[in-house]
């Protein structure tokens, strides 16, 4: 396997890997102790744009998960479901991801694209980091079929 195809795959973990906590995290399915996958895998210069055009520097994002702790509503249970992973390019030590986000809150689906820049971390869970994400909002599409 070559150097890029492994932190390609190892992006792709990453990205499953921090949405399965956020699902878990915003169902209030852990303990407040069990907030370390933002902290571990958010790297230092981290960057994100939010669909509404807003940049967040790590600490808020950090901050913000933080206090979403238990936050949303369990009938039916919250959901994030991640698709269409697209590796846009690697470098030896860089890469770059497209993916679509769907959460559904409430009983409404709504999705975002991301495009998500990655940095290889071989002390992080996966093997890399978070550099850079931007997101954009879905419109005007049926959200996936979870079955």
């Amino acid at each position: 396997m070559t150097a890029e195809t492994t932190l390609a795959a190892a992006a792709r973990r990453e990205i499953e890997a921090l949405h399965d906590f956020f699902g878990a995290w915003f169902r209030g399915d852990l303990d407040h102790e069990a907030f370390g996958r933002p902290v571990e895998t958010l790297g230092p210069s981290f960057r994100m744009v939010r669909p509404d055009g807003r940049e967040l520097a790590r600490e808020a994002v950090i901050d913000g998960v933080r206090s979403g702790h238990a936050s949303e509503p369990d009938d039916p249970p919250f959901e994030i479901l991640v698709r269409d992973q697209r590796v846009q390019w690697t470098s030896d030590d860089r890469c770059l991801v497209r993916y679509e986000e769907w959460q559904r809150s409430a009983g409404r689906w709504r999705g975002r694209r991301s495009t998500a820049a990655f940095v290889r971390d071989r002390s992080a869970p996966a093997g890399v980091v978070w550099s850079d994400l931007h997101e954009t909002w879905i419109d005007g599409e049926d959200p996936p079929n979870p079955e």
